[in-house]
């Protein structure tokens, strides 16, 4: 019996189910490792993005993406917001600090740089 072939789709699957496992299983140092191997080893586009945002908070860090209007977007994770006070959606008021370098031309760049960089990594060039 040969070895199956598994799909694009069954393989990003199968890395999602085992970042999560890791997840609990594993010590913050080395799921970040995970996380970081999955944004740098891997082709981006919207469909990688939501677990990448959704582990990010999960490791405790509180991500935004913001426009300046000017055409450029941001992936920041350092400012503060009101207190939720209940877990239903509510208004709330936020400050976000961003820094020149952190603008992007495209909203995917913004979230896989912003992202490396929570996770410790130095900016990659685009």
């Amino acid at each position: 019996m040969g070895e199956e072939e598994l799909s694009q789709d069954d393989l990003d699957a199968w890395l999602e189910e085992s970042i999560k496992e890791a997840k609990e299983a594993l010590p913050d140092s080395i799921y970040a490792a995970c996380l970081r191997h999955y944004v740098d080893e891997r082709p981006h586009d919207w469909g990688t993005v939501g677990p990448i945002l959704e582990w990010l908070t999960e490791m405790g860090h509180t991500v935004a993406l913001i426009f300046d209007d000017n055409g450029h977007w941001a992936l920041v994770t350092e400012g503060f917001q009101m207190l939720p006070m209940s877990e239903e959606a509510q208004d709330l008021a936020t400050t976000f600090w961003v820094l020149k370098r952190d603008w992007y031309d495209d909203p995917l760049t913004a979230i896989i740089e912003g992202a490396r960089r929570a996770l410790g990594e130095e900016e990659k060039a685009p």
